[in-house]
């Protein structure tokens, strides 16, 4: 059996109406995800062994994404990503 690896977050929005929110462009949200959830670097010190495991990743879609191609851009293969999306509260 493989080891695996879960990630989830649970995100709230920050405050103010829908109308103030203001929504970001790809390459912010990369910015901004990489800021709070960190980057590849951080993933290959943590999980030395990432290769061989599997990852389920759960949460709202940018997080569940940018989880998603971050693993693929180190090599994880996609059958050993495992994901769930839900939006939140």
């Amino acid at each position: 059996q493989r080891p695996s690896v879960g990630i989830g977050q649970n995100l709230r929005t920050s405050a103010g109406s829908m109308k103030e929110r203001k929504y970001l462009t790809a390459e912010e949200t990369e910015a901004a995800m990489k800021k709070t959830f960190g980057d590849e670097a951080m993933l290959v010190k943590a999980v030395p062994d990432y290769r061989a495991r599997i990852f389920y990743i759960s949460g709202p879609n940018a997080l569940v994404n940018f989880y998603r191609r971050m693993l693929l851009r180190v090599g994880v293969s996609r059958g050993s990503i495992k994901s769930d999306f839900f939006a939140g509260y």
